[in-house]
């Protein structure tokens, strides 16, 4: 984030809180009082996602990479870190962002589990499905091949419940302009949207 847009949002928090201490001081309680703290209560979020670096975007990828550790750890014999199988799923994606690759590893170990996840991975895909009350399903599901000696694709799937702020901001826009109730994303051979 720019330090322009950083210093707009700290503005805007300068002048709620301004308002709400005009308000305590005259002693006028109102129902504006709660709109008022949500509004700080918001920028404050969105001023820490600036100056950590996090935003509910990334939180949403690194939750996707971190399903495709439990599912390397899952099907694939060989014991390993958690880095590791990071780092091959990284790989797999070919994500680029240092705030999630950073401290990678490139080692021949990682190699080996990467050249696994090609062979073995056909498609990963990720849903996010409207709920009633601003409640979504966030699911990633990962198809592959030859995994328990069986010759039929198998799907292996992970879900969690979130709400509408939890969605990153193109999945939001594109539920908002498309109506739909699902949205589906690919993830792995090739990446679409988020």
């Amino acid at each position: 984030m720019k330090n322009e847009d950083l210093d707009k949002l700290l503005a805007g928090l300068e002048k709620s809180i301004s308002e709400f201490r005009r308000k305590l001081r005259s002693s006028k309680q109102s129902n504006s009082d709660i709109t008022i703290i949500q509004q700080i209560a918001s920028l404050f979020e969105k001023i820490t996602e600036a100056i950590l670096g996090e935003d509910t975007e990334l939180q949403e990828r690194r939750r996707i990479y971190l399903n495709m550790v439990d599912f390397f750890k899952e099907k694939r014999s060989k014991r390993g870190g958690d880095q590791m199988y990071l780092s091959a799923a990284y790989g797999l994606c070919n994500e680029t962002d240092a705030r999630l690759t950073e401290g990678s590893d490139s080692s021949q170990a990682v190699q080996e589990i990467l050249n696994w996840a090609k062979e073995t991975i056909i498609a990963i895909k990720v849903y996010y499905e409207k709920r009633s009350n601003d409640e979504v399903i966030f699911r990633t599901e990962i198809f592959s091949r030859g995994i328990d000696g069986r010759d039929s694709p198998t799907r292996s799937k992970w879900e969690k419940k979130g709400d509408w702020d939890d969605l990153p901001p193109k999945v939001r826009e594109e539920f908002i302009r498309t109506d739909k109730g699902i949205l589906d994303y690919m993830w792995y051979p090739e990446q679409s949207g988020i």
